[in-house]
């Protein structure tokens, strides 16, 4: 089996500091895989349209194709690319990393995989082939005891471009500073846009209270220093619907933070894996932060529930290859 994945971002110089390309590297290592972006930066920009994505490199595409089983196509959201008419008579597996909010058909597409059930249910209703891929993560389940002291905030999902300073709730974060003076905040960065947020925490004047991190770090020794994982969005689209840094909180047994738009906002609301913003404001965000704080044994206790192969890379892979196996026989 030889596969060929197509991702629609740019590719990053260290595969462990992105959450998507830590699936593309275990599944390109699993079956014999290829990848090509036809994104046609180097680094993340929301200046290009999708309809020219693949057009800098439809060449290699098309070339790359032919010599496949199987083609997967990557996209943070779904979206009818252009250079897909151009893959001919190759079966076409198309993953949305985020839940689909509108679907127009893809006729040379033979599988649809989404990240969230109700995505999956959308699809459905469409007589599509569709799956639902189990999350995944590398970390290791493990009992870390909460950190002493002031309570501290971990966000593990920097932006990738500008808006997401305000998108993601990194400014609405410091901003609260100013209203929670018992709370600290730890950022671990990825290196964009490093010197804008350097500026952003000197101008709240909360230097001491805030930690930016800005290299590659062992998760673990901060999630010891956390006492709870934040991630917020304020649309859908802009992250994963099961982020790995809300993913890798859970089996360190740190409740989390998270907004309503995010899918895996369902399975933390089931089973108390801590609290869910269903407004994205300020005061919402103060709000959870203070009903978490106050009752942060409840929310401890229930995250230790949560089942030892839980987001497991076993099931990530065995899941593909049902689906890889399932277009070639």
């Amino acid at each position: 089996m030889k596969l060929l994945y197509i991702t629609n971002v740019p590719v990053p110089d260290d595969y462990a500091l992105d959450a998507h390309f830590q699936e593309l590297d275990l599944l390109i290592s699993s079956f014999n895989g290829k990848l090509i972006t036809a994104f046609p930066f180097d680094k993340p920009s929301s200046l290009i349209p999708r309809s020219l994505y693949g057009i800098h490199n439809r060449r290699e595409i098309i070339n790359s194709a032919k010599e496949a089983d199987i083609v997967h196509i990557f996209s943070p959201v779904y979206y009818k690319y252009k250079y897909i008419k151009r893959i001919r008579r190759k079966p076409i597996v198309f993953s949305s990393l985020t839940p689909i909010q509108h679907f127009e058909l893809i006729r040379s597409v033979n599988q649809y995989i989404v990240y969230d059930e109700e995505s999956e249910q959308r699809l459905r209703h469409k007589k599509v082939n569709v799956g639902c891929s189990p999350p995944f993560t590398n970390f290791r389940r493990r009992a870390l005891s909460p950190p002493k002291g002031a309570f501290t905030l971990m966000m593990a999902s920097a932006p990738w471009v500008k808006g997401q300073f305000a998108t993601k709730g990194v400014r609405m974060l410091i901003s609260i500073l100013n209203r929670i003076p018992e709370l600290n905040l730890i950022f671990i960065w990825r290196g964009l846009h490093y010197d804008e947020m350097r500026q952003l925490i000197s101008q709240s004047g909360h230097q001491d209270r805030i930690q930016l991190i800005n290299e590659t770090v062992d998760i673990a020794s901060w999630l010891q220093q956390a006492h709870a994982v934040v991630l917020l969005a304020q649309y859908a689209s802009i992250v994963k619907s099961y982020p790995n840094s809300l993913m890798e909180g859970l089996l360190a047994g740190r409740p989390v933070i998270t907004t309503s738009s995010i899918a895996i906002s369902d399975e933390v609301v089931a089973n108390n894996y801590g609290v869910v913003l269903t407004k994205f404001s300020e005061n919402e965000l103060i709000d959870k932060i203070l009903e978490l704080k106050n009752n942060y044994s409840y929310y401890s206790q229930a995250v230790k529930s949560l089942p030892a192969s839980r987001f497991n890379p076993q099931e990530f892979v065995a899941f593909h290859e049902r689906i890889y196996n399932s277009l070639l026989n």
